[in-house]
């Protein structure tokens, strides 16, 4: 069975069968965990607990926040275990081919952008420096209650320094943001592959929708990976009061089946009421189911959005053929948004960035949508149900030739439609 360990990632990660989990690591139903707990420790493993930087990913000063996983997770009531310690092959051998019952694969995601090579390979996979005339961000007229909530890399430490305009759109305690730490692997000025992500889908929200303010939550890596614990853990967090969620991630699963724990933190969410918006990404195998975005055909409750891509630099939107499917697409192509300052491009060099920058992937489509969808729930006041009010949007997206209120594009003015391929 092909497996390895895949070094592009500052976290442990491991491909099976074009899945991504974390190596040596099991989720385990709490409902089984008893009486699996003794061919569990045979095997080498143990419930993770939490241990010094250096020895333990986890509690490094630059991955994002999990402190004692498993504690959160009991107190989040999502019925899973987190069991580390094991030899990279064992979850594959318990999981895959023994298929005990009870005993998952700890799945990983990825920010949902370029194509192939695990979504973020190629040069599609990097943000472009931006050379033309720089966008201005418009004077943020929302309320100060978050409408869209974005869970993703954090927002650099200087933000407010390089971006001062963008510093109203983030109202929920904007001294205390998720740092993205820009270079996880401490590589000097070169930038992670993913540094600066979340940052870049902050200001598109801000750009499409001025009326929406935005909270921001960090569950990915700088090289773009997370895991379903991480994931399921910012879902349910109390702290998430914002009514449309945005998930600029995804991946495969080895069997092409939901992961249960996200499973169950999603029909939380989707249950108390929110939107989850999810990037359909980018791949080779476009007919693949891709999570979270894959739950928009599954229910009830309902699904979850799966955003798609058009290519809408020619001037109108156009199917973009690296999109994987999904149920509403949206400009994925050369979009222009706030991104880092002083940082050299993490293929080049050479090419300094300078506070903007173009970008390419259903990353970038999908925060297009959970803008708008909140910026209308907004301007209702709240007097229709958000899921409603999603429901009315994409129902006039085939006919109506909506498009977004601002310029996403440095020269080409924007998509004559969103609905396409």
């Amino acid at each position: 069975m092909p497996t390895n360990r895949l070094r592009r990632f500052r976290s442990p990660v491991m491909e099976v069968h074009g899945a991504l989990i974390r190596p040596g690591e099991l989720l385990v139903e709490d409902a089984f965990e008893d009486d699996l707990r003794p061919l569990l420790e045979r095997h080498g493993g143990r419930p993770y607990r939490p241990g010094p930087p250096g020895r333990d990913w986890r509690q490094d000063p630059s991955a994002p926040d999990y402190g004692d996983v498993n504690a959160r997770l009991r107190e989040a009531r999502l019925a899973h275990r987190l069991w580390v310690g094991f030899a990279d092959e064992v979850p594959v051998d318990l999981v895959r081919r023994q298929r005990l019952r009870g005993l998952h694969f700890h799945h990983v995601y990825v920010g949902a952008v370029g194509v192939q090579d695990f979504y973020q390979g190629g040069p599609d996979g990097w943000a472009a420096a931006l050379t033309g005339a720089r966008p201005t961000l418009g004077p943020a007229v929302g309320q100060p209650t978050p409408s869209v909530a974005v869970l993703d890399t954090g927002v650099p430490a200087d933000w407010e320094t390089t971006h001062p305009d963008l510093g109203p759109f983030l109202r929920l305690n904007p001294d205390a943001l998720p740092i993205d730490p820009l270079d996880g692997d401490d590589a000097g000025s070169l930038l992670d592959v993913q540094g600066g992500h979340g940052l870049f889908i902050a200001g598109l929200i801000a750009r499409v929708a001025p009326e929406v303010s935005t909270q921001v939550f960090r569950v990915l890596e700088t090289t773009g990976e997370t895991d379903d614990a991480e994931l399921c853990l910012a879902l349910t967090s109390k702290e998430l009061t914002a009514p449309v969620i945005n998930l600029s991630l995804g991946g495969f699963t080895d069997d092409d089946l939901p992961s249960l724990m996200l499973s169950t933190a999603l029909d939380a969410v989707l249950n108390d009421g929110k939107v989850v918006v999810a990037a359909a990404g980018a791949s080779d195998q476009p007919d693949r189911p891709f999570y979270p975005a894959a739950y928009a055909y599954q229910g009830p409750p309902p699904g979850v959005i799966s955003v798609g891509g058009c290519d809408t630099t020619g001037g109108s939107a156009v199917a973009w053929s690296k999109s994987n499917k999904a149920e509403v697409y949206a400009p994925a192509v050369e979009l222009v948004s706030t991104y880092v300052s002083g940082w050299a491009h993490p293929n080049d060099a050479a090419a300094v960035f300078t506070g903007w920058a173009k970008w390419t992937g259903t990353s970038f489509a999908a925060p297009l949508v959970a803008a708008e969808i909140a910026r209308r729930f907004t301007k209702a006041q709240g007097l229709d149900p958000v899921r409603e009010v999603a429901n009315t949007f994409l129902g006039q997206l085939p006919n109506a030739g909506w498009q977004p209120s601002a310029r996403l594009y440095e020269v080409q003015p924007p998509p004559t439609a969103w609905q396409c391929g």
